[in-house]
């Protein structure tokens, strides 16, 4: 048997080390991607977080607005008004946008005494006590359409702030069907990129992991819908979609090796002889001698011809005659 860890065997399995190469590469790449999305969606780039947070302040600095500059369809984004030197026996404030009638207010705290709608503004006005000269208005808005929002906050007609918001078409955007089908072909990517290691058997660990995602996965996949035809629509999406590409991989085996990979040799003759492939597929020596030990009952790596790791993720044992 050849040491070279760069070519393909077809002794007893048929390998392909450019598909497989590639298959690693993918995987790279695609964990720097999530580790990415993950650092922005942590940094707020997609709702809440620092990179979202904004504040503006008018030229005078009696208004300064504190705002999310991205958001999500349909969730909670908060808006705080800081009033100073004030005046008079009440003070006003008005919001106004193109996009105001697609916004719902949630919340709204201090409540106004008087409030009313004119063309494309909502008006606020709030009694003044006599010592007052700065208030604080907490607004909760919900946006019902994605796309950017231009708005503008005045306060008694002469203090403004100009600023606008992206609103993401997740999460509600997606019916069932295409949530379904948007969550399977994430999963199936991010199982992907996480590797055939993720697939053997798993610790408390992986399961404990296996759970939190099965609970995001459920909201995303139904989101408000809990009615049985939603959730029966929902299984319906997945069955429809696995059996296409199960169709898809038995007449393009292109697709069937890009998706499943290929097995692979691990061990040859009793020796680990293929340590950069097992460290690439994120599987040590332990690994092997476990799957051995709980199938053939093999205590060395010596007792072993052939150790493969399957397109599955489990390891297949061969042991020495």
């Amino acid at each position: 048997m050849s040491d070279n860890e760069n070519q393909s065997r077809h002794y007893l399995i048929k390998e392909n080390m450019r598909w497989q190469r590639i298959e690693w590469r993918i995987q790279h790449a695609g964990f720097v991607l999530l580790l990415l999305i993950v650092l922005a969606g942590a940094a707020g780039l997609f709702s809440k977080g620092w990179l979202s947070n904004q504040s503006a302040t008018s030229p005078d600095a009696r208004l300064s607005v504190e705002y999310e500059r991205f958001g999500r369809r349909e969730s909670n984004m908060d808006l705080t008004l800081r009033l100073k030197q004030l005046s008079g026996d009440s003070y006003e404030v008005r919001l106004r946008g193109p996009q105001l009638d697609n916004i719902q207010l949630q919340t709204l705290q201090p409540q106004p005494d008087e409030a009313w709608s004119t063309g494309d503004s909502l008006m606020l006005r709030w009694h003044r006590r006599a010592d007052q000269q700065e208030a604080t208005v907490w607004i909760g808005t919900q946006p019902q359409e994605f796309g950017r929002y231009h708005l503008t906050v005045t306060l008694d007609e002469t203090s403004s702030v100009r600023f606008s918001q992206f609103v993401y078409p997740w999460e509600s955007d997606m019916e069932t069907v295409l949530r379904a089908a948007s969550m399977y072909l994430l999963l199936m990517v991010v199982f992907k990129v996480a590797g055939r290691r993720t697939l053997m058997e798993m610790n408390s660990f992986d399961l404990i992991l296996l759970l939190i995602i099965s609970e995001a996965t459920q909201q995303a996949l139904l989101g408000d819908d809990f009615s049985v035809t939603g959730a029966g629509l929902t299984i319906v999406t997945l069955i429809v979609i696995d059996i296409l590409f199960g169709t898809l991989k038995t007449h393009f085996p292109r697709m069937e090796q890009l998706i499943d990979g290929f097995s692979l040799i691990l061990v040859e003759e009793g020796k680990l002889l293929l340590r950069k492939r097992a460290k690439k597929a994120g599987i040590d020596e332990e690994d092997i001698l476990q799957s051995a030990r709980s199938t053939q009952g093999l205590e060395r790596l010596d007792q072993i011809k052939f150790a493969i790791l399957e397109k599955t993720g489990k390891i297949s044992i061969i042991p020495k005659e």
